[in-house]
């Protein structure tokens, strides 16, 4: 009867553990994505892992689900008596389109220089700075209150920082450049120092002499 029993309850271990064997495989048996969004147009490749049984899939002959148009659905694979679930939404790209042509439209506009109400011309460099300074003036006018220094130089502050590439250079007179990432310094003379070139004012050493050597100056700077 006592070896009856030990039998009994080696048998029911055995079921045990097959059973527990079993039900850890089931669990192991999952999509690698329960949720999933796309855009109109993409795609993504669903895949069943932890087996190696037929997959038969749902609402798809595929695995490969394919955004046709914007709304939701659920893509189901059976393995077996397992059934498993994947949301799909698919959603419309942002149309970028009104933002790149305000760009273009931004960037094929000039920076108008008014010194002291009068304007002048000005060949502006192609570059980050004056990239972000049309961004600045996008919005409305700079006014910057110049300063006289050194006896070469007017010099006063954006009120903002600018992407700045400085090098060492010599400037000459009518060179306009970024100095510490938030102020513009415009040159009647020269100076050698660490700045980056923003422009160059086109009038003579001369004219520039008696437009802002005597005091200092209102720029005036505006994107039209």
């Amino acid at each position: 009867m006592k070896s009856k029993k030990i039998i009994l309850m080696m048998l029911l271990s055995v079921v045990i553990l097959l059973t527990l064997g079993n039900a850890k495989t089931s669990a192991k048996v999952k999509l690698n994505k329960t949720k999933v969004t796309i855009h109109v147009g993409e795609s993504y490749k669903l895949k069943v892992k932890g087996t190696k049984k037929k997959v038969t899939w749902k609402s798809s002959k595929k695995s490969v689900v394919t955004g046709k148009k914007a709304g939701k659905s659920i893509i189901t694979a059976k393995v077996g008596k397992k059934k498993l679930k994947c949301k799909v939404t698919v959603i419309v790209k942002a149309n970028n389109s009104k933002k790149n042509n305000g760009d273009i439209e931004m960037m094929s506009k000039q920076i108008v220089t008014t010194i002291d109400g009068k304007e002048v011309s000005v060949t502006w460099k192609d570059n980050d700075s004056v990239k972000a300074l049309k961004e600045l003036l996008k919005d409305k006018s700079i006014v910057i209150k110049m300063s006289k220094y050194g006896g070469f130089e007017q010099v006063g502050s954006i009120g903002k920082t600018l992407p700045n590439n400085d090098k060492n250079i010599t400037t000459r007179p009518g060179d306009i450049v970024l100095y510490s990432d938030n102020q513009i310094v415009i040159f009647y003379g020269s100076n050698t120092w660490d700045y980056t070139r923003l422009g160059t004012i086109n009038l003579s050493e001369s004219e520039l002499k008696s437009l802002l050597s005597n005091k200092n100056v209102i720029l005036k700077l505006e994107l039209k």
